[in-house]
């Protein structure tokens, strides 16, 4: 096979097996590099994970859903949205309860954006039924998420079944490492 019939890659893979010696030399190079890129890579046991994600609670007790979304979440999400940066805006209303996830762009400060959004609430507050609780705006951070959730089942009743969840949950407190143990 003549050397000019081959297509590019082929020109390359007789480059290297003609001449042994480049071949070596680059897969030599290939292990040292990797090899030091595997030992500078920075490794944590828990990296700090940047989610761009903000939340507003708000309690009013006794409400009907339709009752929070029309005097709580219809006032608070369009003044949230208007903020810079929002990728994706959803909100729920339930009994009691109107909560709104705001998702960020990835290279935003969210320490910035909590405190914009907290600023656009306090604009809306005196519109809010006065019975309301005080909306609460919180970051939503990879430490608030469970590591393991357990769940337990008796057929004895509910003050048994509490009695043994404390239990376990003075147990679980004990152990090191462990941040926090709920009980619900």
């Amino acid at each position: 096979m003549e050397y000019k019939e081959l297509n590019l890659v082929g020109r390359i893979a007789k480059i290297f097996i003609d001449n042994h010696r480049i071949t070596t030399l680059v897969a030599l190079f290939l292990v040292i590099w990797g090899s030091f890129a595997y030992l500078t890579l920075p490794r944590e046991q828990a990296p700090e994970i940047n989610i761009p994600f903000g939340v507003v609670s708000t309690f009013y007790s006794g409400a009907s859903p339709e009752d929070i979304e029309s005097q709580i979440t219809d006032k608070l999400e369009p003044r949230i949205n208007e903020l810079d940066d929002i990728t994706n805006l959803t909100s729920t209303s339930s009994f009691s309860m109107s909560t709104i996830m705001v998702e960020f762009s990835y290279d935003v400060d969210m320490d910035t954006k909590i405190q914009q959004i907290q600023n656009k609430v306090a604009e809306v507050r005196s519109q809010l039924p006065a019975d309301a609780e005080d909306p609460t705006v919180m970051k939503v951070e990879m430490s608030d998420f469970p590591i393991l959730d357990m769940n337990l089942i008796s057929n004895q009743g509910l003050e048994f079944l509490t009695e043994k969840a404390e239990l376990l949950e003075e147990s679980l407190e004990e152990i090191s490492g462990v941040s926090d143990v709920a009980v619900t």
